[in-house]
């Protein structure tokens, strides 16, 4: 069985790619690998995030990876070459901003900003890409109180 480990104290997060036989892990320092899941080879690294990558996700046809950070970026990737596609941050001071945000996949462009009314956050703890792989959510630490479009 092939083991996947992390070059800098830990994995955080790990998701499966939907069209292929890989997977990404991401690390507590910021890194971000993609592995082959049959052989437990290692492809590529994604580099960009410089602190604790919080979530990934790939888009549902599997041409794209999200992933966000404590840095407070997100970052949409390539998965066949791990070429970087777009960087955007949005969440401010750090992630602290009672936000759930909307972003389009195809331009990095922010569509929508969802307030929490009540709460605690903490830093970037999520990314989701929509059914149609269009658009991608990104969301605080927010508890499940309410929210309200701005």
């Amino acid at each position: 069985m092939p083991r996947f480990e992390s070059d800098y104290g830990g994995i955080k997060y790990a998701a499966f790619n939907p069209a292929d036989d890989a997977i990404v892990t991401a690390g507590l320092e910021g890194e971000l690998v993609m592995w082959d899941v049959k052989s437990g080879m290692r492809l590529r690294d994604l580099i960009g995030h410089f602190a604790l990558v919080n979530a990934v996700a790939f888009e549902p046809a599997g041409r794209y990876l999200a992933s966000v950070s404590d840095d407070q970026s997100l970052r949409l990737w390539k998965s066949d070459s791990g070429e970087p596609v777009y960087f955007r941050e949005g969440h401010s001071g750090p992630s602290r901003d009672r936000t759930a945000r909307l972003w389009s996949t195809a331009t990095g462009e922010m569509l929508h900003v969802l307030e929490a009314l009540e709460g605690n956050l903490s830093v970037i703890r999520s990314a989701k890409f929509s059914h149609d792989g269009q658009y991608i959510v990104t969301a605080s630490a927010i508890k499940p109180y309410g929210c309200g479009i701005q």
